[in-house]
């Protein structure tokens, strides 16, 4: 053959009659077939039947190679866990969602990255932060996880701080970029920068009462059966502490601020 044209057009007009010869009950012979190009045919030319018909002779210096079964199943087991094995057992053993386990065990930095810090912290709460805003910043830096400035024990220190109450979620948030930016540990940052939660009662209680007195609007909605309106006054609360109140006191403490307002309107002539 003389072209890539012909190769093409002696390969399709190969496919059409091999079916045929299949479809007809026959079987398809090895045997070397030429291409007419006037006719756009092929024709036989010769027929082989074995391997010595093509001269093969074995190459002395490549001595024969046996591997027996053992070896086979040693190699084997040296194999790295594939993605797709991997992600089926994030779903089998830990729960994961099909999506966040594709993900997580989509490179093997990152399934690397995830398995040791679930030796740490919860997995759905790993993946979580794994594939949202450590994500969001490595991405933004174009970075893979190995390269992580924050590594497996930093984000499970992380992790623990909001589980022990010292960080909210939106305050731990604030942590990891400071952490991915510095390299720092949370504890250092939360203590360096002030920036643990406030839980005392005392403090949120002033600044409850400083947004009910400065919101009197969003006072007379609760009062007239909005509930929302407790929502905003506890935005203003988490606004005058910078974030740092505790949501779930806070918010308790906006309602018992409100009930009080409420039961004084109610008592007034």
């Amino acid at each position: 053959m003389n072209s890539f044209r012909a190769v093409y057009q002696a390969l399709e007009y190969e496919v059409v009659r091999q079916r045929e010869v299949i479809e007809d009950g026959g079987a398809v012979v090895q045997e070397t077939r030429g291409w007419i190009e006037e006719r756009e045919v092929t024709v036989s030319q010769r027929s082989k039947e074995y391997a010595h018909d093509y001269r093969y002779f074995p190459e002395p210096d490549l001595p024969p190679l046996r591997i027996g079964p053992e070896r086979v199943a040693e190699l084997a087991a040296e194999l790295p866990e594939f993605a797709p094995q991997r992600s089926a057992r994030f779903q089998a053993d830990l729960a994961l969602s099909g999506y966040d386990a594709d993900l997580l065990a989509g490179s093997r930095s990152m399934a690397n990255y995830f398995e040791t810090t679930l030796t740490l912290r919860d997995a759905k709460e790993v993946a979580n932060w794994m594939l949202g805003d450590l994500a969001r910043l490595l991405n933004q830096d174009h970075r893979e996880i190995d390269a992580s400035p924050v590594t497996p024990q930093r984000l499970a220190d992380l992790l623990a701080l909001v589980a022990d109450g010292t960080l909210s979620t939106s305050l731990a948030k604030t942590v990891l970029e400071e952490m991915y930016a510095t390299g720092g540990e949370p504890a250092d940052i939360v203590r360096e920068q002030g920036l643990g939660q406030i839980s005392d009662t005392g403090a949120i209680e002033a600044a409850v009462a400083e947004a009910i007195a400065a919101n009197p609007k969003a006072v007379a909605d609760y009062i007239s059966g909005k509930d929302t309106a407790a929502r905003f006054l506890m935005g203003q609360v988490m606004r005058l502490t910078k974030g740092q109140a505790q949501p779930e006191l806070a918010l308790r403490l906006v309602q018992e601020g409100l009930e009080l307002q409420k039961t004084r309107g109610s008592l007034e002539p």
